[in-house]
């Protein structure tokens, strides 16, 4: 079965989600939304990342 394909707005709706989860945890936000959790974590990683290199970079 191939992966499904998400919008970069789903992502991101998904990773504020994440951010904002207080003491729910990644596997639950995920599965509240019907991804993988291994997806949710791997955008949530990335988009980490993402910040701290524009953080570095100033």
């Amino acid at each position: 079965m191939a992966n499904p394909k998400f919008s970069d707005e789903f992502k991101m709706n998904a990773i504020k989600l994440a951010n904002n989860r207080g003491d729910r945890s990644l596997k639950d936000i995920a599965k509240e939304i019907n991804i993988s959790q291994s997806s949710l974590d791997a955008w949530f990683r990335n988009h980490r990342e993402e910040l701290n290199q524009l953080s570095s970079d100033r």
